[in-house]
């Protein structure tokens, strides 16, 4: 008899064991965000901060989302050979407000030298321009002679296509212009 409940002793404490090695793992629900434990250690950090278990993940974050990124918002390479390409008049065909395609109004930009002047249905505004492309989106800059500065993602820039983007009271815009020669 001693044998036969040292057997069910030792059966009953491996159930017990090999049950209590499984973790009651619960499928997430779609939608739920599931939280992926970091390592300390540096090989798998890969720059971010360690997470510490006494440190809580907000709950009310929102979960990464993948995306797709249109054309407009790749960034162009433009070099200094390329702002040469620059200096002519250009007149807008093209006029885009929050994606919605609007009709454009006559528009000019001449750029000259270090020198730019726009005209819009007769007026005009004088001022030098310069370019910010060493940073990762090309940026014109539009230093106005009343002191305004008018800034432009440079999208677009070759001989025969300039497509500029910058955001008017939250809303994105989209120019694009062709040469007038």
């Amino acid at each position: 008899m001693k044998i036969k409940s040292h057997v069910w002793i030792i059966i009953l404490l491996l159930v017990l064991a090999l049950s209590g090695c499984q973790a009651n793992q619960a499928e997430p629900a779609e939608g739920e965000t599931v939280y992926l434990p970091q390592s300390s250690s540096g090989s798998n950090n890969q720059g971010y901060p360690a997470q510490e278990e006494s440190n809580p993940q907000n709950d009310d974050a929102y979960p990464v989302q993948n995306e797709p990124v249109s054309d407009v918002e790749v960034a162009y390479p433009v070099s200094s050979a390329d702002l040469q390409l620059l200096n002519r008049d250009w007149f807008l065909y093209a006029y885009q407000k929050d994606g919605a395609v609007i009709d454009p109004v006559t528009k000019t930009i001449t750029f000259s030298g270090d020198a730019f002047k726009i005209t819009i249905e007769g007026e005009t505004t004088t001022g030098k321009w310069s370019a910010r492309i060493d940073s990762p989106n090309p940026i014109l800059v539009l230093d106005t002679e009343n002191g305004e500065t008018l800034f432009y993602e440079i999208i677009t820039l070759n001989e025969t296509n300039l497509t500029l983007q910058t955001a008017e009271n939250q809303e994105q815009i989209v120019e694009e212009y062709l040469p007038v020669d």
